[in-house]
């Protein structure tokens, strides 16, 4: 439902736990979202991962993008999976 209604789904998985990387995975696709796994010992990375959906919620693709040319590798895959 909420991929009819045009929300994006942005998922991010602690781990690497294969079930619940299937789950999430599936409903990203079907928001046409993102999802993303972060290190539980590495909270840099989710606050890049937060940090670029926050560009994206206050300026959509180009803020986005902007961002991903001077950060990590986590957002620019956040970012790449854009549609």
């Amino acid at each position: 439902q909420l991929g009819m209604l045009g929300v994006r789904a942005f998922v991010f998985q602690e781990g690497r736990h294969p079930e619940a990387e299937r789950a999430f995975r599936h409903i990203a696709k079907l928001t046409n979202g993102v999802h993303c796994r972060f290190d539980s010992n590495s909270p840099q990375q989710l606050r890049d991962l937060l940090g670029a959906v926050a560009a994206y919620a206050a300026g959509g693709r180009r803020a986005l993008a902007d961002l991903s040319k001077r950060s990590g590798a986590e957002v620019r895959l956040l970012a790449s999976q854009l549609k």
